[in-house]
């Protein structure tokens, strides 16, 4: 599981990671396009 930085997260990005940490492809474009949710 993919794992959260416990500092300056933003409620788009924590929707981001709950919604979408089981899915490979947009956990990944997550990381890509804030470059801080880590997998």
């Amino acid at each position: 599981m993919p794992i959260i930085p416990t500092t300056e997260i933003e409620p788009w990005m924590m929707l981001c990671y709950f919604i979408f940490h089981k899915n490979y492809m947009i956990e990944k474009f997550c990381y890509i396009n804030n470059q801080k949710i880590q997998t």
